[in-house]
């Protein structure tokens, strides 16, 4: 959800680009952003702009020896 729908704003490109850069981060790291936290805690980290570090764990998995 972007932060922009968390704070119940109209939706907009923004969100859309927001969603992009949360599924290219999903792929990567086969698992959504802040993965081990709570909803609650999820939600606040998104609405205050929190970045989400990318652990890149999937890719290794997938590499072509």
């Amino acid at each position: 959800m972007a932060p922009e729908v968390i704070k119940g704003k109209e939706c907009s490109p923004e969100v859309d680009i927001w969603s992009l850069g949360t599924t290219t981060i999903e792929m990567i790291d086969c698992n959504p952003p802040y993965f081990e936290e709570n909803t609650d805690m999820i939600l606040d980290l998104i609405s205050t702009n929190e970045t989400s570090k990318i652990k890149i764990t999937c890719l290794q998995s997938f590499r072509i020896s």
